[in-house]
């Protein structure tokens, strides 16, 4: 370093016309040296931010697939005890699913199980929905008409929900559920589950 430093003396003395300085010189190593370390650091930081931001994209398509898999139209396996009369009840002639549906209908039923899994859907409301999703209105009878519902549960479904939120009477209940877009005999019934 010494000699670096002579010999910076010696050109400097040499050519004291043309501005040789030899601190400048050294200030504008070091300066250099500082921006091609930021500048790898800068892209070090955007790769690490690009790979962040796929990993979560992959994260995200990881569970949206392994979520979506329980949606493919097969019947849940956990079911709900219901006593016969209620069966009776809840009943409906529905449309049997063919392989002559189309993908719009697919599709809507599929979203329908996917909405009646989280539960505390009464028909109308699950008609809404589907609707708010875009779907068309011949869509969403097949998938209304194809999906299985219990709406009685359904509508124990929502009470309980309601419930847990507290502050509910019977009813403030009833009428809840009653915008929600249950009937009467469905309403009936889940409050009765309920303990009402």
């Amino acid at each position: 370093m010494e000699n670096q430093n002579n010999q910076n003396n010696q050109n400097y003395e040499q050519y004291p016309n043309q501005g040789y300085d030899p601190q400048f010189q050294q200030t504008q190593q070091i300066v250099n040296q500082a921006l091609a370390d930021d500048k790898k650091k800068r892209k070090k930081k955007k790769l690490t931010i690009i790979l962040i931001i796929v990993g979560v994209l992959l994260l995200i398509g990881i569970v949206g697939a392994i979520g979506d898999s329980g949606d493919d139209g097969s019947t849940n396996t956990t079911t709900k005890t219901q006593s016969t009369e209620t069966t009776i009840q809840t009943t409906q002639t529905t449309q049997p699913t063919t392989d002559s549906a189309t993908l719009g209908e697919k599709n809507a039923l599929v979203k329908a199980k996917s909405y009646l899994k989280m539960g505390g859907f009464s028909e109308e409301s699950l008609k809404n929905q589907l609707e708010f999703e875009g779907f068309e209105e011949s869509e969403i009878d097949y998938a209304v008409s194809n999906c299985d519902a219990d709406w009685n549960e359904q509508c124990v479904d929502k009470a309980e929900s309601y419930i847990s939120m507290g502050g509910f009477s019977k009813s403030s209940l009833h009428d809840q559920l009653k915008f929600e877009g249950f009937t009467e005999e469905q309403i009936n019934y889940a409050l009765e589950k309920v303990g009402y």
